[in-house]
């Protein structure tokens, strides 16, 4: 008697069911019954591949409406797509299994046609059906478990939409909560994402098939030891940012002076900070030295009361300090883009031995443009001193010159 009496059933053929004791007598009787067997797999195959399309047209089509109303319906957490291409994914994955017996049954077949391989058709069943049935009932001992892990990954993803349903709509204005604000929504999402899997992953790390082993004990040891030497830094760039975003320091498309940088930012993640300064130039700032250092925005309050752009002179003694003030007050009325209100003001901040310094303060609705603003006030400093026969000096520039050095405008 075979050893699997149902694949030797599965081919309508006389030798194929009788076994060993029929088999044909000479070599041309074994061709023609793998020759005929080898058609009859073809053909089944060919009819497989006409169902299976057939099938696939008949059941996941219709489904496409119902799958979209369910969409709607659950607010986007169950996604149309993904449904219908797991049942797609089903439907080809049978298809495969199908196609793969029919392979195998095929060649069980056609060996045991021929006395020099009957003995291989014996144990090819073996070798194939023996580990399947040693897979099977270890699956049949971790079905529970496996269970409980399709389950868990199944809320995860789920809940992990919800927090990204919940945080756009935060992000988008459309849902207010008192004391947070929506640029704090999008690195919130990403944090409250990584707490619930690392969550999802100790709860599920027990029910792991194999995971009480010594050999899944030793690489979960080793990935955590490189994980943990590897990480430093990153951990705390990654701390440093999340400060960075709850203390709103700055947000994108700010000015910033960052220490000796200064830019306008073009992104600020969880690690880096990026800014793009007057020089064309993209600079990436970790957050860990942004926190160690001090931040200066320059634009954070520009747009409603202006960015405050300084420049400062030095004039001697013998100019009275009204008239410096009326100069200078008159080159920044000069420049284009300083503002009129609020108004520019002058500070005399040092009082040294041969001359007064004086510091000119003004106003810019475009901070963005301050470096041009200052060159643009700087200029007309000179241009309104010239004008007026006042000279700009130094004590070194005074030393050197014997009278006052000055260049005038050109009129127009």
């Amino acid at each position: 008697m075979p050893r699997y009496p149902l694949l030797s059933a599965l081919l309508p053929l006389p030798a194929l069911a009788a076994g060993p004791a029929v088999l044909p007598d000479t070599l041309l009787h074994a061709l023609g019954y793998a020759a005929i067997t080898i058609a009859l797999a073809l053909a089944a195959t060919w009819l497989l591949a006409r169902l299976s399309r057939r099938l696939l047209a008949a059941v996941v089509r219709p489904l496409r409406r119902p799958a979209r109303r369910l969409e709607q319906r659950s607010h986007h957490l169950v996604r149309a797509r993904a449904l219908l291409q797991l049942l797609t994914g089903l439907l080809r994955l049978g298809r495969l299994l199908l196609l793969a017996l029919i392979v195998y049954v095929t060649i069980e077949r056609c060996f045991s046609y021929f006395p020099a391989t009957q003995a291989l058709s014996g144990k090819l069943a073996g070798w194939l059906l023996d580990p399947l049935k040693n897979g099977a009932l270890l699956f049949a001992r971790a079905l529970p478990d496996l269970l409980f892990l399709a389950v868990l990954a199944i809320c995860t993803r789920y809940l992990l939409r919800a927090t990204r349903y919940l945080f756009r709509e935060i992000e988008r204005g459309k849902l207010r909560i008192d004391g947070f604000y929506p640029d704090w929504a999008g690195p919130t999402q990403k944090i409250a994402s990584f707490l619930l899997i690392v969550f999802a992953l100790m709860v599920a790390y027990p029910y792991i098939p194999g995971s009480g082993s010594d050999a899944f004990k030793g690489v979960s040891l080793f990935i955590g030891v490189l994980f943990s030497l590897g990480s430093t830094g990153a951990v705390s760039n990654i701390v440093a940012g999340v400060i960075l975003t709850y203390m709103r320091a700055y947000r994108a498309g700010d000015l910033v002076r960052i220490g000796e940088v200064q830019g306008v930012v073009i992104s600020h993640s969880l690690l880096v900070t990026k800014l793009h300064t007057i020089r064309n130039q993209e600079i990436t700032i970790p957050n860990s030295v942004v926190l160690q250092g001090h931040v200066t925005n320059l634009s954070s309050s520009g747009a409603r009361r202006g960015a405050l752009v300084s420049t400062a002179v030095t004039i001697g003694y013998d100019t009275p300090w009204r008239q410096v003030h009326a100069l200078l007050l008159e080159a920044a009325g000069a420049t284009a883009e300083v503002m009129a209100s609020p108004q520019p003001f002058v500070l005399q901040t040092e009082l040294q031995d041969f001359y007064v310094r004086y510091e000119l303060n003004a106003y810019t609705d475009r901070p963005e443009r301050l470096p041009f603003v200052l060159s643009a006030l700087n200029a007309n400093v000179q241009d309104t001193f010239n004008r007026h026969g006042v000279q700009i000096m130094s004590p070194h520039y005074y030393d050197r010159a014997r009278a006052p050095v000055l260049s005038p405008p050109p009129h127009d």
